[in-house]
């Protein structure tokens, strides 16, 4: 399946029957569904559906609709055609970020699929993530924006086209400015990883513990192989489902699994794992937490610094993952 944001309406095509999303509950459109396609379209006696789109959207990563205390969006409602500039890019008289006390602070995070540990154009983004922290509380909210999304992808040019394959043409960059056209936000910062990356990170915080259900089982031992392959860090395969302690190449086996469901089931995978691994890090000495960030730093693409991830694990303990989910919502 894959979901379609267009100026004024939703597709959601490609999938297999299911009932009307929270969207179209919200905004009361008309609905049309059958086996092969789900329609979601503005009604012309409503606003444009894109705003609606853009309004749960904010509600959710910012924690609240209120302009006047989250990040200002494009302020036009013409996706492509109003605020280009990529990042906010806040920063304070020596270069490093900083959040002013009823701000946030929203960091795109892709993850790469490349098998030689390239992380810049040239390779799709599997992974979408928009990472909202919220200065005040400390409270992070994670969105997986779906990879199969299609939308406006080159805002320059009005092209549509898989979200992910923003990042093909134009790198983290033009998929940056794809996110900011298409959902109305502001992005600060990006950056991207590739699996080895994850694998050595989830490694040095001594794996993760998932329950892995028999279905996962079937695939997943291919996937390690692939993986270890790939990156180069040596692994075994599983021996049978259930609780399972994952090490850094068996949980990105894990987070890449897809064929006996669905994207959006991979990309709560993704937020599962992902959730674990900070858990850990909180819990973790300033010494590996300092290896960790070398690690990640060293094999990633990115606009922070090394100040803002020093900043960051100096701050750890006040931050609080209060929610995931994936968009669009359904």
């Amino acid at each position: 399946m894959f979901f379609i944001i267009e100026k004024c309406r939703i597709h959601a095509a490609c999938g297999v029957s299911q009932t009307p999303n929270a969207l179209n509950q919200l905004k009361g459109e008309p609905y049309h569904e059958s086996s092969h396609k789900i329609h979601i379209e503005k009604s012309r006696h409503h606003l444009p559906f894109h705003h609606t789109v853009c309004h749960v959207f904010r509600t959710y990563l910012y924690h609240k609709d209120n302009r006047e205390h989250a990040p200002p969006g494009r302020q036009s409602g013409n996706p492509g055609h109003g605020n280009q500039s990529q990042y906010s890019g806040r920063t304070h008289e020596h270069g490093e970020r900083i959040l002013d006390h009823c701000g946030y602070w929203t960091i795109a995070v892709f993850g790469v699929d490349s098998r030689n540990g390239d992380v810049g154009k040239g390779n799709h983004a599997d992974v979408q993530l928009l990472c909202s922290i919220n200065a005040a509380t400390g409270d992070i909210r994670l969105v997986s924006v779906y990879r199969d999304t299609f939308l406006m992808n080159s805002p320059s040019t009005d092209g549509y086209g898989k979200l992910s394959q923003s990042y093909m043409v134009s790198g983290p960059n033009g998929n940056v400015q794809a996110l900011t056209a298409n959902l109305d936000i502001t992005i600060d910062d990006y950056i991207s990883f590739n699996w080895k990356s994850v694998a050595d990170v989830i490694n040095l915080l001594g794996g993760v513990d998932i329950e892995l259900t028999k279905a996962e089982f079937h695939y997943i031992n291919a996937f390690i192989t692939e993986t270890a392959d790939s990156t180069g860090i040596p692994s075994v395969h599983l021996s049978d489902y259930g609780m399972q302690h994952l090490d850094g190449v068996q949980a990105v086996a894990y987070m890449r699994l897809r064929q006996m469901d669905t994207d959006f089931a991979r990309t709560e995978r993704q937020r599962r794992v992902i959730s674990q691994v900070f858990e850990k890090a909180k819990d973790t000495d300033p010494g590996t937490l300092l290896q960790v960030a070398d690690t990640a730093f060293s094999q990633s693409l990115s606009s922070l610094t090394a100040k803002d991830l020093v900043s960051m694990i100096r701050n750890i303990k006040k931050f609080n993952l209060s929610s995931t989910a994936g968009f669009p919502f359904t």
